[in-house]
């Protein structure tokens, strides 16, 4: 038989005293997640989680969208007279658990910082729900893109491309890679500064790999589908490429349909030529993309492609065309993009490379 909401108060309060306001990095992580842990125990019955939720979450919320697979629910989260974002995920699922927890711990290692999307505080909201609060932001860079058909002029782009270049430059100095480095994930404050959001499957150095489904499948660089290389760095230079064929065209780059890893290889393959067979040789799950036979690797489901190795810059051309630019910089950008996409990650141009690199400079 359930007790009743008010004998549960008297037991755990005593315990839940540093939860009245919001957790933000005053005692660890750790330690507020063992409070947490130790009243979600308590709090059983239906009463106790209206009670919890009642007074230990003072936003008020309401929801502008849902994320992935319902993993996440995104609120605008309401305080006095501020409007933050509420980030909401499910704890009763083990992987959205690992996700949410893991985002907080790396907003609090990276700390305040000019570069990433403003961390406010970490929240229970229900026994089994647990919320992120973070600034909330106008604009995503997506937005930006989507309002310019044709993508941006050089010169603005040259202006992104620096800013995207600092903020891959500010985590590897944390020795952390983001790896979902895309437009969704950038935000822009009303001074028009981007700032690098959504740390939910990154990592610091020393566990790169520990989330099975790293980056987006648009953005998704060859060694994480093929399993030839150790996900690193690189594969954020990887994205970084593929972001920045976006935001000069407006079109996505690899434009994969119903979300298959083998349509993925082969428009990699179309834009960017074979991919060579040393490294497919030594892919984990080549037997899932590729035959192998007397001429080394043929990939299955599809015919011998059509190759086309000006793709990409006869779409920048095309694009610049149609807003009226310049093509003086083409071969510059078309050299930064393709630098960032080659297949072998070690061959991959590196953060150090980008920042010096004839078309931001």
């Amino acid at each position: 038989m359930c007790a009743s909401p008010v004998s549960e108060k008297r037991k755990y309060s005593e315990d839940l005293v540093s939860l009245e306001k919001p957790l933000k990095r005053s005692r660890g992580l750790t330690m507020d997640l063992d409070v947490i842990h130790k009243h979600l125990n308590y709090a059983h019955c239906e009463g106790c989680k209206r009670e919890l939720s009642a007074n230990l979450f003072p936003y008020e919320l309401s929801q502008v969208s849902g994320g992935a697979e319902n993993s996440a629910f995104i609120f605008d989260a309401k305080y006095l007279d501020d409007v933050f974002i509420a980030k909401i995920n499910n704890l009763s699922d083990s992987r959205y658990r690992k996700i949410i927890l893991n985002e907080i711990d790396l907003y609090e290692y990276l700390g305040a910082n000019e570069f990433t999307a403003e961390y406010v505080a970490h929240y229970p909201v229900t026994v089994s729900q647990y919320a992120l609060i973070l600034k909330k932001y106008p604009l995503t860079l997506s937005d930006l893109i989507n309002a310019h058909e044709n993508g941006f002029n050089f010169r603005r782009l040259k202006i992104i491309t620096k800013r995207l270049i600092s903020i891959l430059e500010f985590l590897k100095s944390k020795k952390n890679i983001h790896a979902d480095f895309k437009g969704n994930n950038f935000f822009i404050d009303d001074a028009g500064k981007i700032v690098l959001g959504d740390f939910g499957v990154s990592s610091k150095e020393e566990r790169f790999g520990v989330f099975p489904c790293v980056q987006s499948i648009f953005i998704k660089a060859p060694e994480v589908v093929l399993k030839y290389d150790r996900p690193g760095y690189q594969i954020d230079m990887w994205s970084l490429g593929c972001l920045l064929y976006k935001l000069s065209t407006g079109k996505t780059l690899f434009d994969v349909k119903e979300f298959l890893y083998i349509d993925l290889i082969s428009n990699m393959r179309k834009c960017l030529g074979k991919i060579p067979t040393e490294l497919i040789a030594r892919s984990e799950n080549y037997e899932s993309f590729f035959i192998k036979n007397a001429d080394g690797y043929k990939q299955i489901y599809y015919s011998e492609e059509v190759i086309d190795v000006d793709y990409i810059k006869d779409n920048i051309i095309a694009a610049a065309r149609a807003r009226g630019d310049s093509l003086e910089d083409v071969d510059k950008l078309v050299d930064l993009i393709k630098t960032c996409l080659r297949y072998n990650p070690h061959e991959r141009l590196t953060i150090e490379q980008a920042k010096l690199h004839p078309f931001v400079i």
